[in-house]
């Protein structure tokens, strides 16, 4: 897994799936990653997690709501299972009221 963070904009993840375990099918492979966060400010903040629309449907994330608290991490658990071969991309948003942040997601197989 190769993980590299841009301070202003957004960060990025790049995940190659041929890195990890195939299931039960040899041409079926699944990457996971987890991106814990917290809430900056007082109390807990409700989010929702999802994916932009241009997004391929390689993605998925849990959870896509809940609450995030200040004082205790809440973990998001990023699934890469590849439709076909290459690179696929998309962004990963997590907004509450108070702030929003983007990751880019890079898989390729």
């Amino acid at each position: 897994i190769f993980i590299s963070a841009f301070l202003f904009r957004y960060f990025k993840i790049s995940i190659r799936a041929k890195d990890f375990s195939p299931s039960n099918h040899p041409l079926i492979f699944i990457a996971l990653f987890s991106i814990q966060l917290r809430n900056p400010y007082m109390g807990f903040a409700d989010f929702r997690a999802a994916f932009t629309s241009d997004t391929p449907l390689d993605w998925s994330v849990e959870p896509t709501q809940g609450s995030l608290k200040q004082r205790e991490d809440t973990t998001f658990v990023l699934k890469f299972k590849p439709q076909g071969m290459g690179i696929v991309q998309g962004y990963l948003v997590i907004e509450t009221e108070d702030f929003k942040k983007t990751w880019q997601v890079i898989g390729s197989t």
